[in-house]
């Protein structure tokens, strides 16, 4: 059995203001977690079908298990569900917060899930823990590169490039669109990825290999990519002359290829 304080003071580091607000869900989590079983990561969140009446759960992930327990608003009753990572063979996360799972006996959507940044940890580990550190990398990234405020408003962009990312594919350059509808664009070490900005969350993202890349240019603050048929222009990168920097790096593998 898990120190209780213990666990209230995790939920405080993990969820912020929203850590006080569950305190009865620590409890239950102090009960079931043995003594020495970490957690990974927490966040708040509801599944699919529970009535307007059930506030939602406290959902934890540990090198074992996931656990997700709540209580409802008026019985106060426990719902305790544990998932073994053994039973998970597939898992999933979205802005603007949801978390989709692969189980033995069919899928579960976890939905308004969050703090993005624990988000992406409960999908890692639900996987296996390829790279628990993956969020936080680029979270890193983006406030060095886009600035603290930024970085911020764009967590749910950040989190889907998370998820689109191959386990060993690194992001060597990061910036932002302004014109509609916005986003972040990455260049990673093989290919551009786009994730447009939809308020709350993002698009589907967009992904340009560099050896299908038939000219990249930098038009004033616009970076256009053409590959094939398809032409694909970010208004107004930021921050200032990032478009042709993102241009000029990528060039570099473009005019390397040898011609068919």
């Amino acid at each position: 059995m898990a120190d209780a304080e213990e666990v209230r003071g995790i939920a405080r580091s993990k969820l912020g203001a929203m850590g006080r607000m569950v305190r009865a869900e620590c409890k239950m989590l102090a009960r079931l977690l043995a003594a020495d079983e970490p957690i990974l990561a927490m966040a708040i969140g509801r599944t699919t079908g529970e009535g307007r009446w059930f506030r939602g759960r406290v959902v934890v992930a540990t090198p074992l298990r996931l656990l997700l327990v709540g209580k409802g608003m008026l019985t106060r009753r426990e719902r305790i569900r544990e998932i073994p990572l053994a039973s998970i063979r597939g898992a999933k996360a979205g802005p603007p917060g949801s978390l989709e799972l692969e189980l033995d006996e069919g899928p579960l959507r976890v939905s308004t899930v969050g703090p993005p940044r624990e988000l992406a940890v409960l999908a890692d580990a639900a996987r296996g823990r390829r790279q628990p550190e993956r969020f936080a990398q680029l979270d890193e990234l983006a406030r060095r590169k886009l600035g603290r405020v930024v970085g911020r408003v764009l967590e749910g962009s950040l989190l889907a490039l998370a998820e689109e990312l191959a386990p060993d594919e690194d992001v060597v350059d990061l910036a932002f669109w302004t014109g509609a509808p916005g986003g972040i664009v990455a260049v990673c070490d093989g290919r551009i990825v786009a994730i447009p900005d939809r308020g709350f969350g993002s698009g589907a993202p967009l992904s340009v290999a560099f050896v299908d890349i038939a000219e990249i240019r930098a038009e004033a603050d616009d970076l256009v990519v053409r590959s094939g048929q398809s032409e694909h222009r970010f208004r107004d990168l930021a921050p200032d002359d990032r478009a042709s920097v993102i241009a000029r790096r990528v060039d570099v593998h473009v005019a390397r290829r040898v011609p068919e």
